[in-house]
């Protein structure tokens, strides 16, 4: 089984954002709103094989 990619909840977005660059040094790719949905999704990027990470404001996460 392969890794390729998963999803986070995060109410804070900055802050995870910010977490997850300078923690596990992922670069961020893009961030853009979903108006239909009134959330946020950013992608980031591993080094190295093909991992990314999706992070997506929900204002009910924990």
């Amino acid at each position: 089984m392969k890794f390729a990619h998963t999803g986070i909840p995060a109410r804070d977005m900055d802050g995870s954002i910010r977490f997850n660059t300078e923690a596990l040094g992922v670069r961020l790719l893009d961030r853009h709103a979903i108006p239909s949905t009134k959330r946020e999704v950013a992608g980031l990027k591993s080094e190295g094989p093909e991992r990314t990470l999706a992070v997506n404001r929900c204002p009910r996460a924990r």
